[in-house]
């Protein structure tokens, strides 16, 4: 693992790669939600204005990671974590449920109890 010092004299770790996030998103993918098989796209989006931490495109189906989060290994998983949360209730019933709803929270919770955020929190 490497690590750099930011421009506070911080130590920081070098950001998480999207090859790593697509790993993280395969691994989740097949113990959290085995199920289904969504294609989507994972990307670090790098764009100024993107001001989330993380997004879910349902029409693109792309999962945005900001490059702003990506030096946080836990926080970057969590986010992913939560967008794929987004892509699995849409390939449960074509509802991603961007309100964060009962279903959604139903979600958090069932992988709460799984162990998904046991190294992450």
């Amino acid at each position: 693992m490497e690590f750099y010092m930011d421009e506070n004299g911080e130590m920081m770790r070098e950001p998480i790669s999207q090859a790593e996030l697509c790993q993280f998103a395969e691994s989740y993918q097949r113990t959290y939600f085995p199920q289904f098989d969504p294609q989507v796209t994972i990307a670090i989006n790098t764009h100024p204005d993107f001001l989330r931490s993380a997004a879910f495109d349902p029409i693109t189906k792309v999962i945005h990671i900001s490059k702003v989060i990506t030096p946080f290994h836990e926080i970057s998983k969590i986010a992913l974590l939560h967008e794929m949360i987004h892509v699995n209730l849409l390939e449960e019933n074509g509802d991603a449920d961007r309100k964060h709803g009962a279903r959604f929270k139903a979600e958090v919770r069932r992988l709460r109890e799984r162990g998904a955020y046991d190294l992450l929190l």
